[in-house]
């Protein structure tokens, strides 16, 4: 929204006590107004009474405040979903999941995105993490673990297959971060000049 001052006759304007009134005499006789009138005046009738409104440039945001812009650009950009191409590991419709060999569909999973929103998926993937580790560790690595893509099929991975997922997911999480830090200490170095907080994010 944007703020004006007004001056009249060179000076800001007066406003008198709880009614907020301010005089502009007309043809020599004292005349109050109420402030509402500066604004809904025109500029001919300001004019006529000496008054000049002047508008007020919007505060420039602190760099704290510039900096926690970046944070959330970054935040957005980590909840988005995350494709991935499983190639010709096998994606199970739910009916396939619930009722066995036989029934619903399978297919190659091919691309799919995986949902990345902090609460719940991101928590549910370090979950999911866990487990993989633990077959792996325990000499289990074929073990079927399947990950739930954005279009609710369910791709059969492997335990190995869970961390190379997981790991390429990490592996862009930390560019997001990192490319954050580095606007940040650009956007810190440039102040008062705001940069360009959407440019250069890894794709």
């Amino acid at each position: 929204m944007t703020s004006y001052a007004f001056t009249i006759g060179g000076e800001p304007i007066q406003f008198r006590g709880a009614d907020d009134h301010f005089r502009a005499d007309v043809d020599g006789v004292e005349t109050w107004h109420p402030r509402a009138a500066l604004t809904i005046w025109g500029d001919e009738e300001r004019s006529a009474l000496s008054i000049v409104r002047t508008e007020i440039p919007a505060p420039l945001p602190t760099v704290e405040v510039l900096c926690a812009l970046i944070d959330a650009e970054r935040d957005r950009r980590m909840a988005e979903d995350f494709a991935h191409d499983f190639g010709e590991t096998l994606a199970f419709d739910d009916e396939r999941t619930l009722l066995g060999p036989g029934q619903g569909q399978e297919i190659p999973a091919g691309l799919r995105l995986l949902q990345m929103q902090p609460d719940p998926d991101q928590r549910n993937w370090q979950a999911l993490q866990g487990a993989a580790l633990t077959a792996v560790v325990s000499g289990a690595p074929e073990t079927v673990l399947p990950m739930r893509a954005e279009d609710n099929w369910n791709i059969q991975t492997t335990a190995l297959q869970v961390l190379a997922v997981l790991s390429a997911m990490t592996a862009k999480g930390a560019e997001l971060l990192f490319h954050g830090g580095a606007l940040k200490s650009q956007q810190r170095a440039a102040y008062p000049v705001i940069i360009d907080r959407t440019a250069g994010w890894p794709s």
